[in-house]
Order: structure tokens, then sequence, then C-alpha cells
């Protein structure tokens, strides 16, 4: 019986998998077998843990940042987790920062920061121009943005 603590590198099958399932131009070239089946149970969408309830950690970290709500799954709570930490990256004051901003912002009756931050997210994504695609004949594809001369 193969032991998956081996240091083998990762298998084809694991390597197809994970560039399915891991974002463009992620290095996976270095994992060996046992990493690579992490990472897949990680990542997975059909994945046991997602629909399990989320951890106490989990819905302790959210409460702390106003993101809580009740039914969540545990992947629906790291998602959130994600969120809170990709926008907090972003501000001068880290976590610390973001518990003020959430605390100003149901004194002032506002929008939660994330959520600010999300809307600004998508419109920047929604203004910025599309690159063209082009076939091999040099025609657009439609509803697509002409290239510059």
């Amino acid at each position: 019986m193969e032991d998956v603590y081996d240091e083998e590198p990762l298998s084809w099958y694991q390597a197809e998998t994970l560039r399915r399932l891991l974002p463009p131009e992620t290095p996976i070239d270095h994992l060996n077998r046992f990493e690579a089946m992490c990472l897949i149970r990680l990542h997975s969408p059909h994945a046991k843990w997602r629909d399990r309830p989320p951890t106490d950690k989990q819905r302790s970290f959210l409460e702390r940042f106003e993101r809580w709500r009740v039914g969540l799954s545990r992947a629906e709570a790291a998602q959130l987790i994600d969120e809170i930490l990709t926008y907090a990256a972003q501000l001068p004051g880290g976590l610390p920062r973001l518990e003020s901003d959430i605390t100003d912002a149901i004194i002032h009756r506002e929008k939660h920061p994330v959520d600010r931050w999300k809307e600004a997210e998508a419109r920047s994504r929604a203004a910025a121009p599309v690159k063209a695609e082009f076939t091999v004949d040099g025609n657009a594809t439609p509803g697509r943005v002409e290239p510059e001369p």
C-alpha cells in the first residue's frame, strides 16, 4: 500500500484537477502527492466540509466583524472571512482599523465597510475596458472593444 505522506511529486491527475480548481498561474509543480491531495480536498466544490456548520472559531471571527448570520455553512463562512481579510489587508490599520470602521458604520447606520468595498470593486470592474478577442481571420468577437491602431 502506498504511503500518502511520501515525497513523490503530484500525479498527472492531481495536477489537472488542481488546474481546474485553482486560479490560473497558481504554481503547483513544487507540490508532493500529499500536499496536492490536501489542496484538492480544500478547494473541491463537492467537499463534505463545505456543507457542515461553521466552526466555533469561524463564528467568533464573523461575530467580531458583524458578518455572522444564522444558517451559514462552513464554506460560506470561509468566503466571508476571506472577504474580510482581503479588505483589511488593504487598510493602513488592518483588522483593528476595520473593527473601528464597523463600529462607526453601526453608529451612523451606514453600510458595512466590506459591502461598500465589494460594491466599489464591482463598479471598477464594470468600468474597466474589455480587451478585444479576435478570431484567426482578424475579426473581433461581437460585443467586445475594437483594438486601437
